[in-house]
Order: structure tokens, then C-alpha cells, then sequence
């Protein structure tokens, strides 16, 4: 699925996989961590709860910063990901 949060568009499958600004600025992607939080509460909003009339911030930290298992880092992870949630991923990452 996709969340609009104004300009920004946040995808999803079971857990946040890219947040965008526009069509064309990917500014994270899986397994960055990505997360979002109530603007009021401060509570984080899982991806199975998020509706349209909610005031979210998204927060994104890079994966360069977590510690990760090695199979964050094989590519046959994330290519059914790119086909269920119809955005490139391998593209923006590193591996």
C-alpha cells in the first residue's frame, strides 16, 4: 500500500519500504528504518494502522547507521519486495 503525508508518499508491505517526495526524490528505502509517529502523541503508527485523516511525522534513519543481519544485504531479498510494491529498490541500494 501508500500513505500520502502531504508531498511524500510512504510505501508499504508489512513494514515501510520507501518514503518519496514527489515522483522523482526517493529519500529512503528498506532497510533504512522507517517509522512513523503520531504528531500529537509522539506514538508510532504501524503500517497495518495508518489511515488518510491522521497528522504523522516520518522519521528515516539510514542503514549505513544500524547494525544489520547479513541477509539485509542479499539482493533475492528485496526483488519480490520491487515486484508487490511495484518501486525499484536494488537501485538505491548498496549492496
Amino acid at each position: 500500500g501508500t500513505a500520502y503525508v502531504g508531498e511524500y508518499s510512504v510505501s508499504f508491505w508489512r513494514e515501510y519500504m520507501t518514503v518519496e517526495h514527489g515522483e522523482e526524490e526517493r529519500l529512503a528505502t528498506f532497510p533504512d528504518l522507517i517509522t512513523v509517529v503520531d504528531a500529537e502523541t509522539g506514538m508510532t503508527i504501524g503500517s497495518s494502522e495508518i489511515a488518510s485523516e491522521m497528522d504523522v511525522i516520518v522519521i528515516a534513519v539510514s542503514r549505513r547507521r544500524l547494525l544489520l543481519g547479513a541477509g539485509m544485504r542479499s539482493p533475492d531479498l528485496f526483488e519480490p519486495v520491487e515486484k508487490v510494491i511495484g518501486k525499484k529498490m536494488l537501485q538505491y541500494l548498496d549492496l
